[in-house]
């Protein structure tokens, strides 16, 4: 049920998938596509998402790997273009559309925001990419210029999730240390998670 799910991950228009739903919120992954082949040419390989071929594969089946990388870049290239036509990245709702489809009128007032994320930035500045995105499905608004500040739950949440809290200083949220622009909120578990929960199911995030 897509009301009752906060996140779908999806590779349409690549893959149709089994069942349509409405998206309010679009976050889009993106990786450097020199990358993204290679890996899924040792994927396919491999038939694994760790191992890696040597580089005599690549000679001995030169012709499979050039037909697989032209394959891919003309399937992933639609693939973002869909994405980045159909999304709304200015966060504006009167903002007027960013091309000129004879057949499409809309504008960005009527098409779900859209984050860009990369896959480079999300390996190395992992925290700061996943605030981006709580960001984002809390507020709908993930622009660096216009991000709000995040509950110090949900940074709590993050730093935890990623490991990055040591079990012997840190072992649940304190809420007497939150920040003093949150002092007149309620700051419990439940009540951040509640809020949270409550926005971001109201329409699923694709």
């Amino acid at each position: 049920n897509s009301t009752l799910t906060p996140i779908i991950k999806t590779h349409f228009p690549e893959r149709t998938g089994f069942t349509s739903f409405n998206a309010s919120r679009i976050i889009l992954l993106v990786r450097n596509p020199y990358d993204a082949i290679d890996s899924y040419w040792n994927m396919c390989c491999t038939n694994t998402h760790t191992e890696s071929v040597e580089e005599d594969v690549y000679k001995l089946y030169e012709d499979k790997f050039r037909n697989l990388a032209m394959h891919e870049m003309e399937t992933w290239l639609k693939f973002i273009k869909y994405w980045l036509l159909k999304g709304n990245t200015t966060f504006e709702p009167g903002a007027e559309p960013r091309h000129d489809e004879k057949d499409n009128k809309s504008t960005n007032k009527d098409r779900p925001s859209l984050l860009v994320i990369r896959f480079e930035d999300l390996i190395l500045h992992t925290e700061h990419v996943i605030a981006q995105v709580v960001s984002f499905m809390i507020h709908g608004v993930a622009s660096r210029d216009k991000e709000r500040e995040l509950h110090p739950f949900w940074k709590w949440r993050i730093k935890h999730g990623l490991d990055l809290i040591s079990s012997s200083t840190t072992t649940k949220y304190d809420t007497d240390k939150a920040s003093s622009s949150h002092t007149n909120e309620d700051l419990s578990k439940t009540k951040c998670e509640e809020d949270c929960n409550e926005e971001s199911t109201d329409n699923a995030v694709q």
